[in-house]
């Protein structure tokens, strides 16, 4: 392998020009189709593409106002100045590495849980609530796991408006947290079923109440917008609750007429709901009523609160006059796609809010399908390249493009970074020009909290004895750290030989069919230790 020459690559004034940091541009190019791949040419105009976010063909067919969607940009948001921190690892990590070498096999004990912020903190402070939240995947649904998880929503949703009442904001944050743990891999398909002749409406409670999360959420990156809101939010969580403790009732009467379901009634009102109504409804026919007459409420409240968030606003609008189109988890997948890039841009410009699961995108990032049996997930920045701010220009690492080369015959190549989508795509197209890397992964696919994206292995749908992650942060990758791999930090050393020697490192695994690629790495960190003839690793 033929060590190449530096090479500078700089990015057009006009891109520059667009965003104080390119990593922080205003809008990403979400789909991009150049004339010419070797173009980096940014048209001014960024608008979203709903197409792409809301898979829709009646609405692309529809009379729906074009200007609607064509206009949809984020020209009006300024994206602050938010590189990442990245710190150098903690005393305790286990490197090894030989006095030449600079790859160096990590594997880190996971990280303690971080304290709880304390309460009385404003929405823009940083919270470490959940620096070890890992999202939660649903076993197949079953009918008594949709009535408990139904019935937990309804928990969370009181909780939340005690907490509103008391002002207490880290309960607040937590209690969204948990909501979102809870419903994000959930489609209630057996309470649909159990309720045929109102599918439509069930739809609509569960994908407007998360929407009112959303709006709720949005509310927090303005104090003075959220405070001086408080009673319209306060609205939409009883509206809500109203909903939720109709369609309880509802159920626990289906539930009754059906002798096959016994022992889902029995556990059903044994959680039954200690609600304290103030109109008893006694006819079926009223609860539907009801709900509807909430739901439109809680159109005109969402309305309200977002309108003058353009973007949030117009998605809004379009995402809700597709409800009957899509099942519940399909909504929500159209849903988080959005909201995820929206909150992440948020993010930039006002700082963590500690929400990490409504701020990524839905998982499994990547297809179902893997052609290749293994995965390498690849950072960019000071692993692959080097970003100088000052000048606009980027460097590519010694050996980089033959890495990529060589690595696309063994494993199926995913680049993971914190970058937004416009800038990392700029740095890609330039540097794998032979299109080797098979995906990207942006900022909005990481989970985002205290000042760190953690690139958490488990969202890709991949197999995790199979799959190796390169970082030159290892915080990054502290959820799967036996399947991690510390690279040394690059900015411009041209003498530098950290791909060249990782290469071969990395097909070794794969030519001897590793079963399970986080023993194999175990494996060379004894190899290394070995080699270099470290004494044993204290504590």
């Amino acid at each position: 392998m033929r060590k190449n020459q530096t090479t500078i690559k700089t990015r057009p004034s006009r891109a520059i020009s667009q965003a104080k940091d390119p990593r922080e541009s205003q809008f990403p190019i979400i789909e991009q189709k150049p004339t010419k791949p070797s173009s980096v040419i940014r048209s001014s105009k960024k608008s979203l593409d709903f197409n792409r976010l809301i898979r829709n063909p009646k609405l692309n067919d529809s009379k729906i106002d074009e200007a609607l969607v064509a206009d949809l940009s984020f020209k009006k948001i300024e994206i602050k100045d938010a590189k990442l921190q990245k710190n150098s690892p903690q005393k305790h990590n286990l490197h090894l590495t030989s006095e030449t070498s600079q790859v160096e096999v990590e594997f880190r004990a996971s990280t303690p849980p971080r304290k709880n912020r304390k309460e009385g903190q404003d929405f823009n402070a940083r919270s470490e609530s959940f620096a070890t939240l890992e999202p939660m995947h649903h076993a197949e649904e079953t009918l008594a796991e949709n009535l408990r998880i139904f019935i937990k929503i309804y928990e969370i949703m009181n909780s939340l408006l005690n907490s509103m009442k008391k002002n207490t904001t880290l309960e607040l944050i937590n209690q969204i947290n948990q909501y979102m743990e809870l419903t994000e891999d959930i489609g209630f398909q057996y309470i649909e079923e159990l309720l045929q002749e109102h599918v439509k409406q069930i739809r609509q409670i569960f994908l407007i109440l998360r929407v009112g999360i959303v709006v709720l959420v949005n509310c927090f990156f303005d104090l003075h917008f959220y405070l001086s809101s408080i009673s319209n939010i306060k609205n939409i969580l009883q509206y809500n609750i109203q909903n939720l403790s109709h369609l309880s009732d509802i159920l626990l009467e289906k539930l009754k007429e059906k002798p096959e379901y016994p022992q889902y009634l029995q556990q059903y009102t044994q959680l039954q709901f200690n609600i304290n109504k103030k109109n008893v409804l006694t006819k079926k026919h009223d609860y539907w009523t009801s709900v509807k007459q909430n739901l439109e409420l809680l159109l005109n409240l969402y309305k309200s609160l977002t309108k003058s968030q353009r973007d949030l606003y117009q998605f809004l609008i379009i995402f809700l006059r597709s409800l009957q189109n899509y099942t519940i988890k399909e909504s929500l997948r159209n849903l988080q796609e959005f909201v995820s890039f929206y909150f992440t841009i948020q993010q930039s410009y006002q700082g963590l809010l500690g929400i990490p699961l409504i701020c990524v995108a839905p998982s499994p990032y990547l297809p179902y399908t893997n052609p290749k049996t293994y995965t390498l997930v690849l950072d960019m920045d000071e692993t692959l390249i080097h970003f100088t701010d000052q000048t606009g220009h980027f460097l590519i690492r010694p050996f980089a493009h033959q890495f990529l080369q060589e690595m696309s015959q063994f494993y199926e190549l995913v680049v993971f970074t914190a970058g937004l989508p416009d800038y990392a795509n700029w740095v890609l197209d330039q540097v794998d020009k032979n299109k080797n890397i098979s995906y990207r992964l942006f900022r909005q696919h990481a989970l985002q909290y205290s000042n760190q994206f953690i690139k958490d292995l488990s969202r890709l749908g991949r197999d995790l004895s199979k799959c190796i992650i390169v970082d030159n942060v290892p915080d990054n990758f502290q959820n799967q750290p036996e399947n991690g791999i510390f690279i040394k930090t690059w900015y411009s050393d041209q003498n530098d030989t950290a791909l060249a020697e990782l290469g071969p490192i990395l097909k070794s695994i794969v030519i001897k069919k590793a079963e399970d690629v986080r023993l194999a790495l175990k494996e060379v960190r004894k190899m290394l230790t070995q080699s270099i003839q470290l004494p044993p690793l204290q504590g």
